[in-house]
């Protein structure tokens, strides 16, 4: 590969996940907003969940916003964002919270609960469905982005998770991006049954505002490595078979939940 051509193929990125809207973080909207204006990535990916999606949940609440309220707020958020990068890529992949529109409960009215036609500044993202299914990852060069399931599917890890949706043949040396625990870490080398394989894992953690998080949520899960964060990189987009990763990412990491 030629100097101009690697030049050509290397691209940086932003990558965020679980903002929960309208119940985000409003300083962690500020510095990844500031954060993409400043360094104007290639490429912008939202991993999920930027709704909270209260109202058609199945679990008890006690504070539910309407869904329309939810969608005016996520418009001014993607709005911002396209305005501070207007140049760069940008995908979005459904998270587990969006998804609930289109669950077999709701079926009757999900054309009417789609939040894509409420969120006109989601048009020019590309979309991609919450579906655990490597077809409905996206891929680009080493690096295989997905919003993540493992901690609500019983006996699965995020590496698991990883080798099943990436795999060392399909994406040898490159790194698993996801979301969905909120509990987010830099690159490490994936595992299974203790064997140490030739790729990675990355959780962007999440933007959620941690003083809403409900005492009776935080009962059933362990909220304890909750944190502020996103990811910023390069990778590049041509596979390069040549035994190495050729990407770098940075975690960029903010509150905690056991700051609060």
């Amino acid at each position: 590969m030629s100097k101009r051509s690697c030049a050509m193929s290397k691209k940086t990125f932003i990558a965020f996940g679980c903002t929960h809207i309208p119940h985000y973080d409003r300083e962690y909207a500020e510095n990844l907003i500031g954060q993409i204006r400043e360094r104007k990535p290639d490429l912008i990916i939202c991993l999920g969940d930027l709704l909270d999606t209260g109202a058609i949940s199945i679990y008890p609440k006690t504070d539910v916003v309407k869904l329309g309220r939810e969608c005016e707020e996520a418009d001014k958020f993607l709005n911002a964002i396209n305005d501070a990068a207007p140049k760069a890529h940008k995908v979005f992949m459904e998270g587990n919270h969006e998804e609930r529109i289109w669950r077999p409960d709701q079926s009757a009215i999900s054309t009417m609960l789609d939040f894509r036609k409420h969120i006109k500044s989601l048009r020019p993202w590309k979309y991609y469905s919450y579906i655990e299914n490597p077809r409905y990852t996206y891929r680009t060069g080493q690096l295989t982005f997905w919003h993540g399931n493992a901690c609500t599917k019983s006996g699965v890890t995020e590496d698991y998770e990883g080798i099943d949706l990436s795999g060392p043949k399909e994406c040898a040396h490159g790194c698993y991006i996801h979301a969905h625990t909120h509990r987010p870490c830099e690159p490490g080398a994936l595992r299974a049954n203790a064997r140490r394989l030739p790729f990675w894992r990355c959780n962007v953690g999440c933007g959620i505002d941690f003083k809403w998080v409900q005492q009776d949520y935080a009962k059933k899960r362990n909220i304890s490595q909750w944190q502020h964060a996103f990811i910023w990189g390069w990778h590049e987009t041509k596979r390069r078979y040549d035994g190495q990763p050729n990407w770098d990412i940075e975690l960029i990491t903010g509150k905690s939940a056991w700051g609060e």
